[in-house]
């Protein structure tokens, strides 16, 4: 069965004595945010500890000085190599059905996500780009991303909501409002989220499909969408009909998808 983990890194504010993970960490406001912010929406919370690798949250800590940004790259390597052990030891098994969700800076990302994606998983990061007052803006909004449209002036991302069967259309752009691109890895976040759900081609045919690592994987026909020819088809949304799409793979399910209102939302 398909489960979903947060994984929110550690931080430097911590208490002065020893205390379960969710208490130690719990000094720092952003972590207090990330938890509150998690926990009712994912399955399982672990901590991404730059000392102890994969922490749960009642797990006894002492307090300590350590950061992956004090660290060399091949030292985050073999950080990120112990942590993908201690994953696979947690979870006991395939990783194909989880999506790892991270609350963590690039650094507490970068080598441990290819590990995960490589053994099946799904890696999302919602808070990818922002800075910490943003992240806690996200946290305290209950997921509306603050991210810059030009300089001096924003917008306020609404999360995706709930799965629904028959998702409602979304309120269509005001004419004069411009188009504003956000970022692909919001659009992922919301394409993994649905899978499992009926999508519709154009012509009316019914499909799904199952998310593996990077990859979509379509039970109507053989073809797969790897994340690099979705991220090509955002870059040309709104699609008026297939034609924009042809030269990459599966366009008419590259339509369906990315023209879905549970996918674009009131984004285009």
């Amino acid at each position: 069965m398909p489960r979903r983990v947060a994984l929110i890194s550690c931080t430097k504010t911590k208490t002065s004595y020893p205390a379960p993970a969710r208490e130690l960490y719990g000094a720092s406001p952003l972590f207090r945010k990330a938890l509150a912010y998690v926990e009712p929406r994912v399955d399982e919370v672990l901590v991404l500890s730059a000392k102890h690798g994969l922490v749960t949250l009642d797990q006894p800590l002492e307090p300590y000085e350590q950061t992956l940004k004090a660290m060399g790259t091949a030292e985050r390597r073999l950080w990120a190599e112990r942590v993908f052990r201690q994953i696979r030891e947690h979870f006991g098994g395939s990783l194909e059905d989880i999506t790892f969700e991270f609350h963590t800076g690039t650094e507490y990302r970068a080598d441990l996500e290819g590990l995960l994606t490589r053994a099946g998983a799904t890696c999302t990061c919602p808070v990818e780009g922002l800075g910490i007052g943003e992240r806690m803006s996200f946290y305290d909004s209950g997921g509306l991303v603050l991210r810059a449209k030009t300089q001096g002036e924003r917008r306020m991302q609404p999360p995706a909501g709930p799965r629904a069967s028959v998702p409602a259309e979304p309120e269509a752009r005001p004419r004069s409002a411009p188009w504003v691109r956000i970022p692909f890895e919001v659009v992922w976040g919301r394409i993994v989220a649905h899978a499992g759900e009926p999508f519709y081609l154009i012509r009316g045919g019914e499909f799904h499909y199952r998310v593996t690592g990077h990859t979509l994987h379509l039970d109507r026909t053989s073809q797969m969408i790897p994340y690099s020819q979705l991220e090509q088809a955002c870059q040309l949304v709104p699609l008026k009909n297939t034609t924009s799409v042809q030269h990459l793979r599966a366009p008419a399910y590259l339509y369906a998808i990315l023209m879905d209102p549970r996918i674009r939302q009131s984004d285009w």
